[in-house]
């Protein structure tokens, strides 16, 4: 294995996309005790491709990582997909809401969607990332930064 350099973790890319999230998270609430449908629809685009890249980001890397570390059957890394796929229902609820144009189911949806994210990733760095967070050595972090590339690419319209 190589030596470590500098202080980058395996969760330093997923943590900056959290931020991300949480700041559009902000102004998705503040647009739906608007009432502003037509701003939802824009920023829920934006919300939904970058939680898809950051879900495949986080399936592709951090369930084996926490697999490697806690065993196959590992509870956190089961929950943490099963916590993804949830996030998809919760997000075409939203979504069936906003297309209905009944303004309560609007909110409730929209709220709960902002919740639901919002507790995923309290839990994930709150107790996941720690459970998998040390430096990264040389090697290691090149193979964080070309699956974190390919995903990136893929979801851009490349081929994984």
């Amino acid at each position: 294995m190589g030596t470590t350099t500098g202080n980058v973790r395996l969760t330093d890319e997923l943590r900056r996309e959290h931020d991300a999230l949480l700041g559009s998270l902000t102004a998705l609430e503040r647009i739906i005790h608007r009432g502003d449908t037509d701003a939802a629809h824009g920023l829920l685009e934006w919300l939904r491709e970058t939680l898809d890249e950051h879900r495949v980001k986080e399936d592709a890397v951090l369930v084996p990582r926490l697999r490697e570390h806690l065993g196959p059957q590992a509870p956190a890394a089961t929950k943490l997909l099963k916590e993804h796929e949830s996030e998809e229902r919760v997000i075409e609820r939203f979504v069936a809401a906003l297309e209905s144009g009944e303004l309560q189911a609007y909110r409730g949806s929209g709220l709960a969607l902002i919740d639901h994210i919002r507790t995923h990733i309290r839990r994930e760095e709150n107790i996941l990332f720690p459970m998998i967070e040390r430096p990264l050595n040389d090697v290691e972090r090149e193979g964080v930064q070309e699956c974190f590339e390919r995903v990136t690419q893929s979801t851009d319209g490349g081929e994984m």
